[in-house]
């Protein structure tokens, strides 16, 4: 994976961080985590994955959606991945 800045790794882990605290599980705030990955992150272990349940989600899910427990398993292993990162 290419060189990271520390802070483009800390935005993406405190956007991951809401979520899984609950604070925030919109689809809004799934969108600005899908759009720095897309910027960021791309050539990521993780992103092919994660952008499929990202493009996938919907609170409550439904019919061919993922929900908030299946999009929470991804991003705690990014979040777990991430970890590596910091410096």
């Amino acid at each position: 994976m290419r060189e990271l800045k520390n802070s483009t790794v800390e935005e993406l882990t405190d956007l991951i961080r809401i979520f899984l605290s609950g604070k925030d599980r919109s689809v809004a705030l799934a969108n600005k985590i899908e759009a720095l990955l897309i910027q960021e992150f791309s050539d990521a272990e993780f992103y092919d994955d994660l952008i499929l349940s990202l493009s996938l989600y919907r609170p409550g899910g439904g019919d061919s959606l993922d929900d908030e427990g299946r999009l929470s398993q991804e991003l705690r292993f990014v979040f777990d991945q991430l970890q590596h990162f910091k410096q």
